[in-house]
């Protein structure tokens, strides 16, 4: 698997490349929400966007082959699975790894 960095404008964005397909990861503020959450979406843009976390999110990384996204959250560190299902990408439930020291 070869993972990329890109930069684009102030975000951090990681890319992971699939035979198909290069899938971009960018923190980005949540207009719902109104905090930082994690997407997942094609790149160039155009072929979908997903949300990833949903309790906010910042410094993304892929896991080495592509089937995982670890993030940080003011709640801890979390994994969420990653499998492509047809020309988009299913991702499951962020589960909690490490607890955030400053949490007390």
């Amino acid at each position: 698997m070869n993972m990329n960095r890109l930069p684009l404008g102030f975000s951090a964005s990681l890319t992971v490349q699939k035979p198909e397909y290069i899938w971009e990861i960018t923190p980005d503020t949540s207009l719902e929400s109104g905090r930082p959450e994690i997407y997942v979406q094609s790149f160039p843009p155009g072929s979908g966007k997903w949300q990833v976390s949903n309790e906010g999110g910042g410094t993304p990384r892929w896991r080495g082959d592509g089937r995982e996204i670890y993030f940080a959250s003011l709640r801890g560190v979390y994994a969420s699975s990653v499998a492509s299902k047809g020309n988009g990408l299913v991702f499951g439930v962020p589960q909690k790894l490490f607890d955030n020291a400053d949490q007390g």
